[in-house]
């Protein structure tokens, strides 16, 4: 099984796939976007982490034998706590 996680702007996206390259379940969790003065547009990373967790938990369970991320900036960091909002 593979295990591809996307965390883009509107919703982090899970999918599992098996070795035929069939999907075996998908699941999105929705992020807000914050918007503290116009033209302006801030995500917080724990926000991010929750919605991972939550894509990933709603699949099937499975053995993972490999694990893909996409992300919409460098700014997918290891601790979600130390990171202030991310403006984009």
């Amino acid at each position: 099984m593979f295990l591809g996680v996307d965390i883009g702007t509107s919703s982090v996206k899970a999918v599992l796939v098996d070795e035929r390259e069939s999907i075996v379940g998908q699941a999105a969790m929705p992020l807000a976007v914050a918007r503290p003065q116009p033209l302006f547009a801030e995500q917080d990373a724990q926000d991010w982490w929750l919605a991972t967790v939550a894509a990933i938990s709603a699949l099937p369970l499975a053995a993972r034998a490999a694990v893909c991320d996409s992300n919409h900036a460098n700014t997918l960091g290891p601790a979600p706590e130390i990171l202030a909002p991310s403006a984009s």
